[in-house]
């Protein structure tokens, strides 16, 4: 009995031990860091000429149109390509559902090569994986390029975690995947969906957020330093409503965050006037949103636009939006996607949600030219614009 007392007595402390070192290794996550946060300088869009207006639209792997394709993102390799991902598979969360990607180059999308399945980010995560989601690229200062996905091990998209990997090649090869640790509770509940911020050091502002029982945002700020990713994280709104932030550089240290609205109506809108350390109160901003994600990018010292859903209830068109003055009055500028009755429209018949239809936009500024696309009835569409585009369009809608 008393050898039975004691290795019960030894399990015991040998559990408490475990569950110490677990809770330190998320506290040296959080707060190891390779500077201090406010060290940091946002990197400044590069100088470019005018040309003609140019614009055009077509779909990204075509050969695609049997699968379910969702949640892009696109970036820049270098000064001629840009890289898109996103998931596709038979069904949203099925286990064939893998990450995949395509480059453009001379004004061509090459055919989709799949980047990471399931077996994949299983084998490399070393843990059970049911299926896998939303998928962030982007090149940070040091011509790193990063991708940041979702797994989920059980459940729906609420019990999601956020994982990472990096490519010092493009992308022909890549790191094996790590788990972000942003929370001691096996770090569940944790989804990416927008690009982050990036610094002339090389070190970026993530936006994540949260959505099981409570729904808020979050920003990781990271870096790669010596071969280890180390970062920190910051929880940025205490509403439970926020979901899905997009992240924008007003002017010298001030950020503003917009937030996808859950119980819809207006978009949620929260500043920074210190590089993201903290925020604001949340409140509603000027722009209506149907529950659904959306980016927005700096053009310059509060200039914005964006890429949305201009309805408090549908996702039935896409537009183009513009301000001068950090948000507080926007202009639609362009309709890229209209809203069409359901009844006259065929594609309505080859998909399973009514009303979600154009939704999950990314947009990206190239030296003057800008990149954006987005989920159109299951297929993932390519739209291009340049400055003086859009330049032609906020002027014919300043003369209204």
């Amino acid at each position: 009995m008393l050898c039975s007392l004691i290795m019960k007595t030894k399990i015991k402390y040998e559990l408490i031990y475990k569950i110490i070192c677990v809770i330190f290794c998320y506290a040296m996550a959080f707060f190891t860091s390779p500077t201090t946060w406010q060290d940091r300088e946002i990197t400044k869009p590069k100088s470019h000429t005018k040309k003609d207006p140019v614009f055009s639209a077509k779909l990204i792997a075509p050969e695609f149109s049997q699968k379910k394709n969702h949640v892009s993102s696109i970036t820049a390799l270098d000064e001629k390509r840009q890289m898109c991902v996103w998931y596709a598979g038979s069904e949203e969360g099925a286990a064939d559902v893998e990450i995949y990607a395509a480059i453009k180059e001379d004004g061509v999308w090459s055919s989709p090569q799949s980047i990471l399945d399931l077996s994949t980010s299983s084998t490399e995560l070393q843990r059970y994986i049911r299926k896998v989601g939303n998928a962030v690229v982007f090149k940070d200062a040091n011509n790193v390029l990063w991708l940041f996905y979702c797994t989920v091990p059980i459940g729906g998209w609420s019990m999601a975690r956020t994982n990472y990997r990096y490519s010092h090649d493009n992308g022909k090869t890549w790191s094996k995947s790590k788990e972000l640790l942003l929370n001691p509770f096996l770090s569940l509940s944790n989804n990416v969906k927008n690009k982050p911020l990036l610094f002339a050091d090389g070190s970026f502002l993530l936006p994540l957020y949260q959505e099981f029982i409570n729904k808020y945002g979050l920003v990781l700020w990271g870096k790669l330093h010596e071969g280890e990713f180390k970062y920190m994280v910051r929880r940025i709104s205490h509403k439970y409503k926020c979901l899905q932030p997009t992240l924008v550089h007003r002017q010298n240290r001030t950020i503003d965050a917009y937030c996808r609205n859950r119980d819809k109506g207006q978009m949620l809108h929260m500043e920074s006037s210190d590089l993201g350390i903290s925020w604001s109160a949340v409140n509603e901003g000027n722009l209506p949103n149907p529950n659904s994600g959306f980016d927005m990018l700096h053009i310059a010292a509060q200039e914005y636009v964006g890429i949305i859903n201009y309805s408090p209830k549908e996702r039935d068109n896409l537009v183009v939006v513009h301000t001068q003055n950090a948000g507080k009055k926007w202009n639609v500028l362009h309709y890229l996607e209209n809203p069409i009755p359901k009844e006259q429209d065929e594609r309505f018949k080859a998909i399973g949600k009514m009303g979600h239809y154009y939704q999950y936009p990314a947009i990206i500024e190239q030296e003057g030219n800008y990149h954006l696309t987005y989920t159109c009835f299951n297929k993932i569409k390519y739209t291009t614009f340049n400055s003086a585009w859009l330049n032609k369009k906020l002027q014919e809608v300043t003369k209204q």
